[in-house]
């Protein structure tokens, strides 16, 4: 019964298994005792089930059971003892309890090495689980020889197509996504999800690696191609019954999808979904139902609404900073990020520009002033500037968007002619045309080779070019490019 109910949980049957794995264990328990090693396997088998159900926190209290058992039967130095160290670790990692989880990380990997040796499986879970806590750290420096080491062994020992090999694929892609070496994240991703299609997969595994890759193309402005996946992790999670929490983070990230192909109609019932589905299963006051809030006002906004956008922001900021009062969640900026984009929607752009100062202040301690959100910040704070009538504040900050993002990005990516167009925008008001005509003609060039027809940044592109040879007295040109606009307009959106 236990064995049957590990099977299901490996193959991502999590619903499936938890009665089998409930009822061994309270046979085994009533027959066996406690203190037998075939019980302890058996609450360990539930802890794992509770792990991969989302449910850390009671993952925690039978692994502390289990480990205590180990402990005492079998010594602190035993390859099971050892095991159930890194997976309370892990239990404690998924709450957000990262000191206490590097401690018995760190102690698990040292037994490891010195009892199973520095190729053994388990000592390279460890080291993969590391490079993972490093990550979250923001440490993607100390994580990286810790991940290269990991992926390097299990590739060697397990193989390319072993699911501990695509978990080290996927640490090892997000460390280069923090680095900004997005060739190589997007390769490793492809690599695992190529695994998981091959092998016929249906369970998390699969789910997670089409996640990580439609996140990793839609940072490199791929928009199309992160949608058809993350459609499809949706799709296989909701077929094989996961668990709510992964289903809201996918949406949130195609939501974030459609809105950067201008698809805010069709994000908008999606976000409605997430929210209501959050509400129901976490509460009002709940990191995931403020994202969710997040996610289905800033879909309002676009759909043309930032009134009840702003009431919504305003409301979830309010329990964002009840959640976060020391301000070092990544959320709260984004919070701030998008109210303030709903209040220049109406014109209040003294407290749009306020908020805007404080969420750059924020994303660039908490998450870089590399990170693709804090030039959105950088962006949106010089469109502010400039619609309230200050273009000379606003070309900076254009230009240190521009800068930054050429820093990470190769040529041609959309927010980096996004930005560009900005300046553009920027320098027809300063009446420094020739400038200008620099900036959007290399922005609408580098659109077109990179966006499909109709895309709305190649459109908009379009119209800065027109509102510039009309501002510098050329309706010649204008009008050249109006006509270029009408063929623009006439070409489907992907």
């Amino acid at each position: 019964m236990r064995r049957l109910g590990t099977a299901l949980s490996y193959q991502g049957l999590i619903q499936e298994a938890e009665p089998l794995l409930r009822r061994a264990l309270e046979i085994q328990s009533r027959v066996l005792g406690d203190d037998n090693l075939s019980t302890v396997l058996a609450r360990s088998a539930l802890a794992g089930w509770y792990l991969d159900a989302r449910r850390p926190a009671e993952a925690e209290t039978l692994y502390r059971e289990v480990l205590d058992a180990r402990m005492r039967l079998q010594g602190p130095d035993h390859p099971n003892t050892l095991a159930v160290m890194s997976n309370l670790a892990s239990a404690l990692l998924s709450q957000g309890k990262l000191h206490e989880a590097d401690a018995l990380y760190q102690k698990s990997l040292e037994g490891k090495r010195r009892v199973l040796g520095d190729k053994h499986p388990e000592t390279l879970m460890d080291l993969f689980s590391l490079a993972n806590l490093a990550l979250q750290r923001n440490r993607p420096d100390e994580g990286r020889p810790l991940a290269e080491e990991a992926l390097a062994g299990l590739r060697e020992t397990m193989g390319d197509e072993h699911r501990s090999t695509r978990s080290a694929m996927r640490i090892l892609a997000r460390i280069d996504e923090a680095q900004n070496r997005w060739g190589e994240a997007e390769n490793l991703l492809r690599e695992a999800v190529g695994y998981e299609r091959g092998s016929g997969g249906v369970g998390f595994q699969t789910v997670e690696s089409l996640y990580e890759l439609g996140t990793c193309l839609n940072r490199q402005g791929k928009p199309a191609e992160a949608e058809g996946l993350l459609r499809e992790a949706a799709e296989l999670n909701d077929r094989s019954d996961g668990p709510v929490d992964v289903r809201l983070r996918i949406l949130s990230m195609l939501i974030n999808v459609l809105g950067e192909q201008g698809k805010g109609a069709a994000a908008l019932p999606i976000s409605r979904e997430m929210m209501e589905l959050s509400r129901k299963t976490n509460g009002e006051d709940h990191r995931a139902t403020v994202i969710a809030v997040n996610n289905y006002a800033h879909a309002l906004m676009q759909s043309g609404d930032p009134i009840q956008s702003e009431a919504l922001l305003r409301e979830a900021l309010a329990t964002q900073r009840r959640l976060d009062p020391e301000e070092t969640d990544a959320l709260t900026p984004a919070l701030m990020h998008n109210l303030a984009l709903a209040l220049g929607d109406q014109g209040k752009h003294k407290e749009r520009i306020a908020l805007l100062r404080k969420a750059l202040e924020i994303r660039n301690r908490v998450i870089g002033e590399n990170d693709p959100m804090t030039l959105k910040t950088i962006h949106a704070l010089a469109s502010a500037l400039l619609d309230n009538g200050d273009p000379a504040a606003a070309e900076p900050l254009y230009r240190e968007a521009v800068s930054r993002a050429e820093s990470i990005w190769p040529d041609g990516h959309y927010l980096t002619e996004h930005f560009r167009r900005g300046l553009g925008v920027c320098l027809i008001s300063l009446k420094r045309y020739d400038e200008a005509e620099a900036a959007l003609l290399v922005s609408h060039q580098r659109d077109e080779a990179t966006l499909p027809p109709g895309h709305p940044n190649r459109i908009e592109g379009l119209e800065k070019l027109i509102e510039l040879y009309e501002a510098w007295g050329k309706p010649e040109e204008a009008e050249r490019w109006r006509a270029a606009l009408d063929d623009e307009h006439s070409q489907p959106s992907e």
